[in-house]
């Protein structure tokens, strides 16, 4: 990720580019201290897609130099996601791919194949589905790929043909795929894979929450960004807990250790989902912040769910919206007009 910094009054901002073709921004400003208000506010950070509102996350002076727990003491920290589980978010992960009207096709984000309530579709984040070419986008120009197979195969698995986002704040966008185009085989070219056909891979039940969900179980996602050439890396990481912006929008937080070059999510990996070792589904992934480039979150995203991040343990959060209480109830109602 790129970032650069900006100087405004006595305000320092640092951005950086978003996971999906559509960019976000973070930004971390910390609260003037020469205002002497016990109340003072540090802030981080703002994330923003084009056309769309800033998130602010903040925490009191009391949450920052507050006592803090350590993350083997959460509830149920030691909770080891089991294979199936793995297999389940592996086997539903699929590419989402944009063709411009010149027939030329971009991979843009990550999606997961669900099942919600009756439906069968691709679950990523609406930011995706937000840049200048997708925003007016046709739901025939999104098409879905299988990532096992590298490099991607020339046919999709599916092409979209409805494309339902959500219409309040959340992150959430649900694209039906158009049943004439969901192959039950693809062609056979000797010596090379064409990868799964859309009955081939499994729809994974959506079991996000509203409601809070036990923190410090095990969680592992399936992402594939330009970090990788958008080649599949599988993350295991901590669900830390969840953090609430300042317009009262909550965003699930994983924690997980990286490598040099793999991180667990990069420029277009939006829209990947997770779960958790009690069977949550966390996603779509909004966004990341590493350790090294993105102190201020960590610090401020700590203060919220007081907790002290062991570096050698965490030095990346995945941020995960969380569906608001009319998210779900407006995907469906929007789906069956």
């Amino acid at each position: 990720m790129s970032e650069f910094w900006s100087e405004k009054s006595s305000l320092r901002a640092r951005r950086l580019t978003a996971l999906g073709l559509g960019f976000l921004a973070l930004a971390g400003t910390v609260g003037d201290k020469d205002q002497g208000n016990q109340f003072a506010q540090a802030q981080t950070p703002a994330l923003s897609a084009p056309g769309g509102t800033e998130i602010h996350f903040s925490a009191s002076i009391f949450q920052m130099y507050g006592p803090r727990q350590p993350i083997t003491s959460l509830p149920d920290f030691g909770k080891k996601i089991s294979l199936p589980q793995q297999q389940a978010i592996e086997d539903s992960s699929v590419k989402l791919g944009f063709e411009a009207s010149d027939g030329s096709m971009t991979l843009i984000c990550d999606a997961t194949k669900i099942s919600l309530r009756g439906m069968e579709g691709f679950l990523t984040a609406k930011h995706c589905l937000t840049d200048k070419q997708t925003a007016s986008a046709k739901p025939s120009q999104l098409e879905f790929f299988d990532p096992s197979v590298y490099p991607y195969p020339a046919t999709p698995l599916a092409v979209g043909l409805k494309i339902i986002k959500d219409p309040n704040k959340s992150d959430f966008a649900f694209i039906e795929p158009d049943p004439k185009s969901e192959l039950t085989t693809l062609p056979q070219i000797p010596g090379y894979d064409p990868g799964r056909a859309y009955d081939e891979v499994p729809a994974m039940k959506y079991r996000g929450s509203i409601k809070p969900i036990p923190a410090g179980a095990e969680a592992v996602f399936d992402t594939s960004g330009s970090s990788t050439l958008n080649r599949p890396l599988l993350s295991k990481g901590i669900y830390l807990g969840r953090a609430v912006d300042e317009a009262g929008r909550f965003f699930d937080i994983t924690g997980v250790k990286t490598v040099p070059n793999y991180p667990g999510g990069s420029p277009g990996s939006s829209g990947a989902a997770g779960i958790e070792a009690n069977g949550y589904t966390l996603g779509p992934l909004t966004t990341v912040a590493d350790y090294k480039s993105n102190k201020l979150v960590f610090k401020i995203i700590a203060a919220q769910l007081g907790l002290k991040f062991n570096l050698s343990k965490i030095n990346e959060l995945l941020v995960t919206n969380v569906p608001g209480p009319k998210t779900i109830s407006s995907l469906i109602k929007l789906a069956i007009r």
